[in-house]
Protein backbone atom coordinates (compact mmCIF):
# COMPACT_ATOMS: atom_id res chain seq x y z
CA UNK A 1 0.00 0.00 0.00
CA UNK A 2 1.32 3.35 -0.83
CA UNK A 3 2.61 5.78 1.91
CA UNK A 4 2.30 9.49 2.10
CA UNK A 5 5.50 11.02 4.24
CA UNK A 6 4.83 14.42 5.55
CA UNK A 7 7.72 16.50 6.56
CA UNK A 8 7.86 19.40 9.11
CA UNK A 9 9.93 22.64 9.01
CA UNK A 10 13.51 22.17 7.81
CA UNK A 11 15.07 25.49 9.20
CA UNK A 12 19.02 23.99 7.60
CA UNK A 13 19.18 20.36 8.72
CA UNK A 14 20.49 18.62 6.56
CA UNK A 15 20.27 15.19 8.20
CA UNK A 16 16.45 15.75 7.32
CA UNK A 17 16.43 15.67 3.23
CA UNK A 18 19.00 13.33 2.80
CA UNK A 19 17.46 10.75 5.62
CA UNK A 20 14.31 11.01 2.66
CA UNK A 21 16.27 10.60 0.00
CA UNK A 22 17.86 6.82 1.46
CA UNK A 23 14.18 5.91 2.17
CA UNK A 24 12.72 7.40 -1.12
CA UNK A 25 15.89 5.00 -2.54
CA UNK A 26 14.76 1.99 -0.44
CA UNK A 27 11.37 2.13 0.06
CA UNK A 28 9.08 1.77 -3.31
CA UNK A 29 6.11 1.65 -1.31
CA UNK A 30 6.17 5.82 -1.05
CA UNK A 31 4.35 7.55 -2.96
CA UNK A 32 4.66 11.39 -2.26
CA UNK A 33 7.16 12.88 0.46
CA UNK A 34 5.26 16.27 1.09
CA UNK A 35 7.39 19.43 2.96
CA UNK A 36 6.01 21.65 5.09
CA UNK A 37 7.77 24.89 4.33
CA UNK A 38 10.95 27.06 6.38
CA UNK A 39 14.28 25.39 4.62
CA UNK A 40 16.46 28.36 5.48
CA UNK A 41 16.95 30.07 9.13
CA UNK A 42 18.48 28.08 11.93
CA UNK A 43 19.17 29.64 14.97
CA UNK A 44 22.36 31.60 14.32
CA UNK A 45 22.34 30.71 10.83
CA UNK A 46 24.57 31.94 8.12
CA UNK A 47 24.62 32.38 4.71
CA UNK A 48 26.85 29.81 3.63
CA UNK A 49 23.90 26.81 5.62
CA UNK A 50 21.06 28.54 4.04
CA UNK A 51 22.51 28.26 0.64
CA UNK A 52 23.74 24.51 1.22
CA UNK A 53 20.26 23.42 2.41
CA UNK A 54 18.14 25.18 -0.38
CA UNK A 55 20.41 23.64 -2.64
CA UNK A 56 19.89 20.57 -1.36
CA UNK A 57 16.10 20.59 -1.51
CA UNK A 58 16.06 21.81 -4.89
CA UNK A 59 18.16 19.00 -6.31
CA UNK A 60 15.83 16.56 -4.04
CA UNK A 61 12.66 17.99 -5.53
CA UNK A 62 14.64 17.90 -9.59
CA UNK A 63 15.47 14.38 -8.74
CA UNK A 64 12.13 13.03 -7.88
CA UNK A 65 9.86 15.44 -9.39
CA UNK A 66 5.79 15.04 -8.50
CA UNK A 67 7.36 12.65 -5.49
CA UNK A 68 8.38 15.36 -3.37
CA UNK A 69 6.15 18.65 -2.94
CA UNK A 70 8.23 21.52 -1.36
CA UNK A 71 5.52 23.84 0.12
CA UNK A 72 5.88 27.15 1.24
CA UNK A 73 6.73 28.66 4.98
CA UNK A 74 6.86 31.87 6.01
CA UNK A 75 10.39 32.03 6.58
CA UNK A 76 10.75 31.25 2.63
CA UNK A 77 7.98 34.47 2.17
CA UNK A 78 10.83 36.00 4.01
CA UNK A 79 13.33 36.10 0.99
CA UNK A 80 10.32 37.35 -1.25
CA UNK A 81 9.93 40.38 0.58
CA UNK A 82 7.97 40.11 3.36
CA UNK A 83 10.48 39.49 6.60
CA UNK A 84 9.31 37.71 9.39
CA UNK A 85 11.54 37.38 12.88
CA UNK A 86 14.44 35.41 13.38
CA UNK A 87 15.43 35.52 9.08
CA UNK A 88 18.58 36.23 7.69
CA UNK A 89 17.15 39.10 5.23
CA UNK A 90 17.61 40.36 3.06
CA UNK A 91 20.71 38.20 1.69
CA UNK A 92 20.99 38.80 -2.25
CA UNK A 93 22.67 35.35 -3.06
CA UNK A 94 19.39 33.41 -1.05
CA UNK A 95 17.41 35.80 -2.55
CA UNK A 96 18.16 34.82 -5.77
CA UNK A 97 17.92 31.07 -4.55
CA UNK A 98 14.65 31.64 -3.87
CA UNK A 99 13.47 33.30 -7.20
CA UNK A 100 15.68 30.59 -9.46
CA UNK A 101 14.10 28.12 -8.22
CA UNK A 102 10.40 29.61 -7.34
CA UNK A 103 8.75 27.35 -9.77
CA UNK A 104 9.38 24.65 -7.82
CA UNK A 105 7.59 25.64 -4.77
CA UNK A 106 4.08 25.48 -3.98
CA UNK A 107 1.49 26.93 -1.39
CA UNK A 108 -0.98 24.57 -0.71
CA UNK A 109 -1.19 20.71 -1.44
CA UNK A 110 -4.68 19.10 -1.06
CA UNK A 111 -6.13 15.37 -1.61
CA UNK A 112 -9.55 15.43 -1.96
CA UNK A 113 -9.66 11.89 -2.56
CA UNK A 114 -7.96 11.17 1.19
CA UNK A 115 -9.52 14.31 2.51
CA UNK A 116 -6.46 15.95 3.64
CA UNK A 117 -4.42 19.42 2.87
CA UNK A 118 -1.44 20.45 4.09
CA UNK A 119 -0.21 23.89 4.43
CA UNK A 120 2.76 25.24 6.34
CA UNK A 121 0.49 26.94 9.05
CA UNK A 122 -3.00 25.70 8.43
CA UNK A 123 -6.51 26.98 7.18
CA UNK A 124 -8.62 29.24 9.65
CA UNK A 125 -12.10 30.26 8.78
CA UNK A 126 -11.69 33.86 9.48
CA UNK A 127 -8.50 33.74 6.77
CA UNK A 128 -11.05 31.59 4.27
CA UNK A 129 -13.53 34.04 4.51
CA UNK A 130 -10.84 37.10 3.40
CA UNK A 131 -10.01 34.52 0.31
CA UNK A 132 -13.13 34.06 -0.70
CA UNK A 133 -13.45 38.05 -1.68
CA UNK A 134 -10.30 36.97 -3.77
CA UNK A 135 -11.52 33.63 -5.67
CA UNK A 136 -14.48 31.79 -6.21
CA UNK A 137 -15.25 28.15 -6.71
CA UNK A 138 -14.58 25.02 -4.66
CA UNK A 139 -11.97 24.65 -2.08
CA UNK A 140 -10.22 22.53 -4.87
CA UNK A 141 -10.23 25.54 -7.15
CA UNK A 142 -9.03 28.12 -4.53
CA UNK A 143 -5.94 25.97 -3.74
CA UNK A 144 -5.63 25.57 -7.73
CA UNK A 145 -5.96 29.08 -7.93
CA UNK A 146 -3.50 30.31 -5.07
CA UNK A 147 -0.90 27.92 -6.61
CA UNK A 148 -1.27 28.72 -10.01
CA UNK A 149 -1.04 33.00 -8.96
CA UNK A 150 1.99 31.83 -6.98
CA UNK A 151 3.63 30.70 -10.00
CA UNK A 152 3.22 34.11 -12.19
CA UNK A 153 6.03 35.81 -10.37
CA UNK A 154 5.42 39.00 -12.45
CA UNK A 155 1.72 39.53 -12.07
CA UNK A 156 -0.55 41.64 -10.00
CA UNK A 157 -2.03 38.48 -8.75
CA UNK A 158 1.06 37.09 -7.67
CA UNK A 159 1.53 40.06 -5.47
CA UNK A 160 -1.81 40.55 -3.89
CA UNK A 161 -1.27 36.51 -2.56
CA UNK A 162 1.89 37.56 -1.19
CA UNK A 163 0.53 40.10 0.52
CA UNK A 164 -2.71 37.88 1.75
CA UNK A 165 0.36 35.25 2.77
CA UNK A 166 1.83 37.57 4.56
CA UNK A 167 -1.27 38.01 7.73
CA UNK A 168 -0.08 37.01 10.51
CA UNK A 169 -2.41 37.45 13.95
CA UNK A 170 -1.37 38.14 17.64
CA UNK A 171 -0.50 34.72 18.37
CA UNK A 172 2.45 36.09 16.28
CA UNK A 173 2.73 39.03 17.49
CA UNK A 174 1.05 40.86 14.94
CA UNK A 175 -2.07 42.85 15.76
CA UNK A 176 -4.57 41.14 14.02
CA UNK A 177 -7.03 38.53 14.59
CA UNK A 178 -6.31 36.86 11.14
CA UNK A 179 -3.57 34.42 10.07
CA UNK A 180 -2.44 33.34 6.91
CA UNK A 181 -2.39 29.94 5.89
CA UNK A 182 1.44 30.46 6.44
CA UNK A 183 1.37 32.10 9.81
CA UNK A 184 -1.57 30.41 11.87
CA UNK A 185 -1.00 29.20 15.26
CA UNK A 186 -2.64 26.55 17.58
CA UNK A 187 -4.41 29.31 19.27
CA UNK A 188 -6.11 30.84 15.36
CA UNK A 189 -7.42 27.15 14.81
CA UNK A 190 -8.77 27.19 18.15
CA UNK A 191 -10.55 30.16 17.98
CA UNK A 192 -11.43 29.75 13.93
CA UNK A 193 -11.50 26.42 12.99
CA UNK A 194 -11.76 25.84 9.61
CA UNK A 195 -15.71 24.75 8.88
CA UNK A 196 -14.70 22.62 5.87
CA UNK A 197 -14.26 19.06 7.41
CA UNK A 198 -11.18 18.07 5.96
CA UNK A 199 -8.10 16.80 7.95
CA UNK A 200 -4.99 18.98 8.17
CA UNK A 201 -1.24 18.73 8.59
CA UNK A 202 0.97 21.92 9.13
CA UNK A 203 4.32 22.78 10.37
CA UNK A 204 4.89 26.47 11.49
CA UNK A 205 4.47 25.61 15.56
CA UNK A 206 7.04 23.73 17.06
CA UNK A 207 5.75 21.00 19.42
CA UNK A 208 7.36 18.71 22.22
CA UNK A 209 4.91 15.85 22.17
CA UNK A 210 4.70 13.17 19.46
CA UNK A 211 2.28 14.29 16.30
CA UNK A 212 -0.47 12.36 17.55
CA UNK A 213 -1.18 14.13 21.10
CA UNK A 214 -0.69 17.23 19.66
CA UNK A 215 -3.08 16.34 16.89
CA UNK A 216 -6.17 15.88 19.54
CA UNK A 217 -6.46 19.80 19.64
CA UNK A 218 -9.51 20.99 18.43
CA UNK A 219 -11.45 24.15 17.72
CA UNK A 220 -15.12 25.19 19.26
CA UNK A 221 -16.57 23.43 16.53
CA UNK A 222 -16.88 20.20 15.83
CA UNK A 223 -13.89 19.87 13.20
CA UNK A 224 -11.08 17.10 11.43
CA UNK A 225 -8.08 16.28 13.12
CA UNK A 226 -5.39 18.77 12.30
CA UNK A 227 -1.44 17.42 12.57
CA UNK A 228 0.87 19.37 14.17
CA UNK A 229 4.21 18.04 13.05
CA UNK A 230 7.21 20.95 13.19
CA UNK A 231 9.03 18.12 15.30
CA UNK A 232 12.36 19.05 14.00
CA UNK A 233 13.35 22.85 16.17
CA UNK A 234 15.86 23.25 18.47
CA UNK A 235 16.70 25.66 20.94
CA UNK A 236 18.72 28.66 20.21
CA UNK A 237 22.20 26.25 21.10
CA UNK A 238 20.57 23.61 18.67
CA UNK A 239 20.12 21.36 20.62
CA UNK A 240 16.26 19.24 20.01
CA UNK A 241 13.46 20.73 21.29
CA UNK A 242 11.15 17.99 19.25
CA UNK A 243 11.31 14.42 19.37
CA UNK A 244 12.40 14.56 15.52
CA UNK A 245 9.47 12.74 13.76
CA UNK A 246 7.90 12.40 10.54
CA UNK A 247 3.66 11.97 10.21
CA UNK A 248 3.25 8.67 8.20
CA UNK A 249 0.13 7.86 5.73
CA UNK A 250 -1.29 4.36 4.81
CA UNK A 251 -4.10 4.01 4.19
CA UNK A 252 -6.63 5.98 6.20
CA UNK A 253 -4.28 5.44 9.05
CA UNK A 254 -1.28 8.14 10.18
CA UNK A 255 2.08 7.55 12.31
CA UNK A 256 4.47 9.39 13.87
CA UNK A 257 7.87 7.99 13.58
CA UNK A 258 11.10 8.97 14.23
CA UNK A 259 12.79 9.46 11.51
CA UNK A 260 16.50 8.42 11.71
CA UNK A 261 15.14 5.43 13.66
CA UNK A 262 12.75 4.93 10.03
CA UNK A 263 16.19 5.35 7.99
CA UNK A 264 17.36 2.73 10.32
CA UNK A 265 15.13 0.20 10.01
CA UNK A 266 14.10 0.69 13.84
CA UNK A 267 10.37 1.10 13.23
Amino acid sequence: MNKTIFVGDIHTKKFIPKSIEKLLEKDKDIDKVIFTGDYSDEWNGNEKENLDILETMFNLKRKYNDKVILLLGNHDLSYMGYPCSGHIYPDDQIIKMYKDNHELLQVIYLNEEENYIVSHGGFTQNWYDIINQYYEGTLKEKVDKINNDFQNINSEEYQSLLELLAIASVSSGSNSIYASCLWARPYDHLYHPFEIMIDQIVGHTPIKDTIEIESKKTGLLEQNIIYFIDTFSTYRNRTPYGKEEVLIKIGDTYTSVNLLGLVEGDN
